[in-house]
């Protein structure tokens, strides 16, 4: 956070401005009219973000695009201070009251009284198109769910330069997005969002050329189901002016393979020698690597990247403490507290990856936790599956005294890279579910105690009873976790500004039911069918079945269905677990979110 001026250190809190945060519309605007002292105070909160107020404050749609009317005609009228006011334009459809909900079906829109209404954010973006050119001040700027029209008028000579652009579900992005008319427009661009457009056409032919979203200064990047190739990433990225530029970037859902993971990793920072995979010779972060003080934060880090001689950058990079504010919500909020965004994403290179959804396999997942150590975010669930290239890996250094011989599973080589030592700025992390409930793993809270929210993916409604007993094992882990930080709180380490910091271990595990089924044969129906016919009449015996039926006699049905897969229901056992063994002392005090295909339940 930028350091205060002299003048607003001395001067003391308004009271007037504490007040203002808690009134509402209504009462804003009749504060607003006491006297110019209270306009000066008031006027802020009201004009911050004036679409969304009018929005909330509409009872009927008709009435509703009125005011919209007016506003458009008194923009030109509005004092330039009070222009000046104005930090966010939100063309999203807060407007529509529930009541006037959009039906699913096209047909069903027809049959509506207010069908003439369905297209009020049109009629809205239309009146109300030209307010970046009147409000110079504006630095968030949202223009989700709008469809541009294929030609836009020339763009004014005075316009705003926003932070944040979102850009979700719209069409005809090419008009907004044009490098030639829109180079000012575009300049100071941190945030961009196009995530859900069209960036081919039925054709397959790009409508935009994704190297032109490359923008000046550009830090934050999300193109979630844009179809996305991986010949498009590659241009991207190389059209960045250098390597450390992003900071954040959501691919998923798209058409992207392992084969861009090498350009992914051109972007990534602190890569670790090839040559000392097994023991890695890392930085010294004080007293965290101890097993005593592994619940204490590291200190903020200074260390030098190596770079080739045609690179023209800092080699020394700054270390973070927190991810980039990769959410509307949470960078809106921190742009408006920090005065410069470059103290808040130092040029770090990529430290959050949305990369679940595409062709990315379990290689993909081990190389990016092998190339950098100054991963954040990573979002990730390929299932983990043994590979030639996951054979060639060195095995992690044995804690036991025997190993057994033969390739080492991926899952404890994933845990190896995200320990504490390998991963410590880890701090959120969404993987398939066999990190923690395959038989092999080592994996618990405490292998990385930096690692704040964990997701686990694909696991089945019904489960075996070993992988129910994986996640209560977990949870006990993390109830263990929460008792130990508390006892290093207790201790008085943590204290003062000079004080060391202790983390805060795992606070959030979210289970994803269902996501995913296993099918031998890769056709689901072909599976059902298959075994609804295995038990089917048959003219032939099968010599084995009665062989095995004659040696066991009457036991032989007791033992064919005895031997049967047992399944359990991993959310309502783990709701009566909570409710019964796992409470008390042994409770965990974290969130635990389960979502079952799309519904979610605690």
């Amino acid at each position: 956070m930028s350091l205060p001026s002299y003048k607003d250190a001395i001067t003391p809190l308004d009271p007037l401005d504490f007040v203002a945060a808690y009134l509402s519309t209504h009462d804003l605007l009749t504060c607003s009219l006491v006297n110019k002292n209270f306009n000066t105070v008031f006027a802020k909160y009201l004009w911050t973000d004036p679409l969304r107020i009018i929005g909330n404050g509409a009872k009927r749609i008709p009435f509703h695009l009125e005011k919209y009317r007016l506003f458009s005609k008194s923009i030109t009228t509005t004092r330039e201070s009070t222009k000046n006011l104005v930090q966010t334009l939100d063309y999203r459809q807060q407007w529509i009251p529930k009541m006037y909900a959009l039906p699913k079906h096209v047909s069903q829109r027809a049959l509506t009284m207010d069908a003439g209404y369905w297209n009020s954010q049109r009629i809205v973006y239309k009146l109300l198109s030209s307010l970046p050119a009147h409000f110079h001040r504006t630095k968030f700027l949202f223009l989700d769910d709008i469809e541009f029209p294929l030609s836009l008028p020339q763009p004014p000579r005075e316009t705003c330069h926003p932070l944040l652009l979102s850009l979700r579900n719209c069409q005809n992005i090419a008009t907004i997005l044009l490098p030639e008319d829109a180079a000012d427009f575009l300049s100071e661009i941190i945030y961009l969002d196009i995530s859900h457009t069209a960036l081919r056409d039925a054709y397959n032919h790009p409508t935009y050329p994704p190297a032109h979203l490359m923008l000046p200064s550009l830090r934050i990047l999300k193109l979630r189901h844009v179809s996305l190739l991986d010949s498009d990433l590659r241009a991207l990225l190389a059209a960045s002016p250098h390597q450390l530029q992003l900071a954040s970037l959501d691919v998923r859902d798209n058409k992207l393979t392992d084969g861009v993971i090498p350009d992914l990793e051109q972007h990534i920072v602190w890569r670790i020698d090839a040559t000392s995979l097994t023991t890695p010779r890392l930085p010294n972060y004080g007293a965290t690597t101890e097993q005593g003080n592994k619940y204490l934060e590291s200190p903020p880090a200074y260390s030098e990247r190596p770079r080739t001689e045609e690179e023209h950058q800092e080699t020394f990079i700054r270390d973070t403490p927190h991810p980039p504010p990769d959410d509307p919500e949470s960078f809106t909020k921190c742009a408006r507290e920090h005065g410069d965004m470059s103290d808040l994403i130092p040029f770090a290179g990529l430290t959050a990856l949305y990369l679940s959804g595409s062709g990315f396999t379990s290689d993909a997942f081990l190389r990016l936790v092998r190339a950098s150590d100054r991963i954040q975010v990573l979002d990730l669930d390929a299932p983990f599956k043994e590979t030639r290239y996951s054979a060639s890996i060195p095995a992690p250094p044995a804690t036991d005294e025997e190993q057994e011989d033969g390739p080492t599973h991926p899952v404890e080589i994933a845990t190896h890279y995200l320990s504490l030592a390998l991963s410590p700025r880890l701090s959120t992390l969404r993987a398939h579910h066999a990190l923690v409930t395959h038989s092999t793993t080592s994996y618990h809270p405490d292998t990385n105690p930096h690692l704040s929210s964990l997701t686990l993916t694909s696991i089945p409604p019904l489960s075996p009873p070993s992988l129910l007993n994986s996640l209560k094992t977990f949870l006990l882990a993390a109830a263990t976790q929460e008792h130990a930080i508390a006892l290093a709180r207790s201790s008085g380490v943590e204290g003062g500004r000079r004080g060391a910091k202790v983390r805060p271990g795992l606070r959030h595990l979210r289970l994803e039911l269902g996501a995913q089924v296993e099918s031998v044969s890769g056709d689901r129906d072909a599976d059902v069918a298959a075994a609804a016919g295995a038990g089917d009449f048959s003219f032939f015996d099968n010599p084995a079945t009665t062989a095995e039926e004659g040696e066991e006699g009457d036991g032989g049905k007791e033992g064919k269905v005895g031997g049967k897969e047992e399944r359990v229901d991993v959310r309502a056992e783990l709701r009566r677990w909570r409710g019964a063994e796992g409470g008390g002392e042994r409770r965990w005090g974290g969130r635990l979110e389960v979502v079952v295909r799309g519904g979610e339940g605690e």
